[in-house]
């Protein structure tokens, strides 16, 4: 029963202490997959020691003889972040490799030159998007000048919601852009494929990545309502909204809610509404702005419940769309984007 979801013994949902019970029985569930058990050994006053078993597949080192990285690899880094810098050189280092480091693009050229009087050249390139001193679109081409090398992987590097046009990106010859903060393991990933493209003398094929929201979607001037108890995720709504040029006001409960679009019906644009607050939940919230006229506004819920049955149960009391914590960038914008310049009451009809 430890590892299990438990249930509130107050079932309704504007309650002080909430929380879904999901915190041990989704790693638990993780284990049986992986054909193992949770547990956990416990003492009264020393604390607790968690412990899992799993059946994993033995890897052959044969097998992965092919995926290794080469021995020797020069690389530049230019990016104007000096903490940036040092932890894609430690990496690089970690790996045996070594790379020279730039603030800006012109430093950078002054390293191109130096490595080409001394008969070195690098084999990858990574430049950051937001240079200083330039901007990338402009350096490039003349970075790829000085440097004067077929066998190049030029990668960009760019904030997460930036990425930059992918026809413009392989017309100036970069072969992929790798979203920061860059994770140890895609940067490995990306230069297993360029080194092996180099061998074959192909393309390097772009990093995955989801197609982004174009920011044109988004104007200043626009309102939405944010309906959330908790402090963090207050601040963290509000910071997402104005990132967007999005002006907000933020609602303690449900209640605070309700009468807040009453005062102000004509002047939000938007709801996002928490499902699981105090004195008034989000659901009983939506249900009183519904049935006092309140059809046309979008009312989007934010809950961390992951649970089959949630969302319809949002929808059912007359909420729009469903957006889960953590909230993550690409989801908000998609959702802003479906909902913002839109009339709820024709999708709601249509659906």
């Amino acid at each position: 029963a430890f590892f299990q979801p438990f249930q509130q013994a107050e079932a309704s949902a504007p309650r002080h202490f909430g929380g879904s019970g999901l915190g041990l029985a989704i790693p638990s569930q993780l284990a049986d997959l992986m054909a193992g058990r949770l547990g956990v050994e416990s003492t009264i006053g020393e604390g607790s020691t968690f412990w899992f078993t799993a059946s994993l597949p033995r890897v052959s080192n044969q097998n992965r003889a092919d995926e290794q990285l080469p021995q020797r690899m020069h690389l530049l880094i230019i990016d104007a972040s000096p903490g940036q810098r040092h932890a894609l050189r430690a990496m690089l280092r970690s790996w045996g490799f070594t790379a020279d480091t730039a603030p800006g693009a012109s430093a950078a050229l002054n390293l191109v030159r130096r490595s080409q009087a001394g008969g070195t050249r690098y084999d990858m390139v990574l430049v950051d998007s937001r240079l200083k001193d330039a901007e990338w679109d402009e350096f490039i081409p003349t970075l790829r000048a000085h440097l004067r090398s077929d066998q190049l992987m030029l990668a960009l590097m760019a904030p997460s919601g930036k990425r930059p046009d992918a026809q413009q990106m392989a017309a100036l010859g970069v072969a992929t852009c790798l979203t920061k903060p860059i994770g140890q393991s895609r940067l490995y990933n990306q230069l297993l494929a360029g080194s092996q493209c180099i061998q074959r003398e192909t393309p390097l094929p772009p990093a995955e990545e989801k197609p982004q929201i174009s920011a044109k979607h988004f104007v200043t001037g626009l309102r939405v309502l944010v309906a959330e108890d908790n402090r963090v995720n207050q601040k963290l709504a509000v910071k997402m909204l104005e990132k967007r040029g999005i002006q907000s006001e933020i609602a303690e409960n449900g209640k605070h809610a309700f009468e807040l679009w009453q005062e102000q019906e004509q002047e939000f644009d938007l709801i996002l509404m928490d499902c699981h607050m105090p004195v008034m939940d989000g659901l009983q919230a939506t249900r009183a702005i519904r049935n006092a006229g309140g059809k046309s506004i979008p009312i989007i819920a934010m809950t961390a419940n992951a649970m089959k049955g949630d969302r319809e149960e949002c929808l059912a009391a007359g909420m729009d769309d469903y957006i889960s914590k953590p909230v993550r960038d690409a989801m908000f914008d998609e959702v802003l984007v479906r909902w913002i310049h839109s009339d709820p009451e024709q999708h709601r009809k249509a659906s």
